[in-house]
Order: structure tokens, then sequence, then C-alpha cells
């Protein structure tokens, strides 16, 4: 014996009464009206100046230089291998360093703070200085336990991930403003 089924497609709200459709409509539409009112945007990424529509990125530190290679492409720049006319931004240097904030009884180590800094300039393609060289530092704090070690280093790896992230977010705000 073969069983017939059919597959019943519901259009939205069919459960719910006349007044209740109502409802959730007049909540919608006061809930976008007072969105608009108070001046909510949706947030948009900040033009690039014109300077910056072909661009190579010089950066010892190669992820840094790839995430920002990826930004800058996502944005409308041309990222370019060699740096004949173009734009050049140039990490000057970076460096990543762990120490210790805080020690234990036993006098071993319980909490390590990371540090990120780099140096960056922007040189435009005729060899003037667009943006001098300028550095951003940022910390982040995380704890460690011995009996926790693969955890710690995930942690690290994962902090060192989102510092990079946020100076690349920075570089980007500071594009923008030349």
């Amino acid at each position: 014996m073969k069983l017939n089924t059919t597959t019943v497609i519901h259009p939205p709200f069919q459960g719910f009464s006349s007044i209740r459709r109502r409802c959730v409509f007049v909540g919608l539409f006061v809930g976008s009206i007072l969105l608009g009112g108070c001046g909510f945007q949706l947030r948009v990424a900040d033009e690039l100046a014109p300077e910056l529509t072909r661009v190579h990125v010089l950066s010892t530190d190669r992820p840094l230089g790839t995430q920002l290679s990826d930004m800058l492409r996502a944005r409308g720049a041309r990222v370019v291998a060699f740096p004949d006319n173009a734009t050049t931004i140039d990490i000057r240097s970076s460096n990543l360093e762990r120490t210790v904030l805080t020690l234990d009884a036993s006098g071993r180590a319980s909490t390590y703070a990371l540090r990120y800094e780099i140096v960056f300039q922007v040189t435009a393609a005729s060899g003037d200085l667009i943006q001098p060289a300028q550095t951003i530092t940022l910390w982040r704090a995380y704890d460690y336990s011995p009996k926790l070690q693969l955890q710690a280093d995930y942690e690290a790896d994962f902090l060192t991930a989102e510092m990079r992230k946020e100076i690349t977010l920075q570089i980007m705000q500071r594009l923008s403003k030349l």
C-alpha cells in the first residue's frame, strides 16, 4: 500500500488571528519609524582618498600586510605587487611581545600581557610623504595556568589575531581621513 503524501506550505502568519497579525505589522511599522527617527543608520565603510586607488603594501608582518591588502581591496583599492605609480603604505615596524603581569604564590606567571605595536607611514607615488610615521599600540591581558597550557596558547593566538584585526581597522580609519 502506497501512502500519498503532500507538502503544504503555509503562508506566514497563517496561525495568527487577524487582530494579532495587525498588531505585528503595526509593531514593525512603529519600530521602523522609531529607528529611522532617532538617526539610526547602518554603518557604512569610510571612503578611501583618491590617492589610495592604486596601493602597494610593504610589510614585514605578513599576516598584517595580507589583512590590510584584503581590506583595501574590499574598499575598492587596487593593491599592486610593485610600488611603481602607486601609493605605498609602509609598515615600518611590527612588534609583538609577551610580558608577565602577575605571579602566583609560588612565583610562576599567572597573567600575561600581549603588546602589539606597529609603525606605518604613507608615501605618494611621487615620493611625497602623505602621512608621516604613526604608531599604533594595543595591549591585551590573559590568564595563564600551567595545567591549561593548550588553552593559554589558543587564547594568546586568538588575542593576537584580534589585535591584528583591530590594528588593520585603525589603519583604515586613519587612511580614510587623508
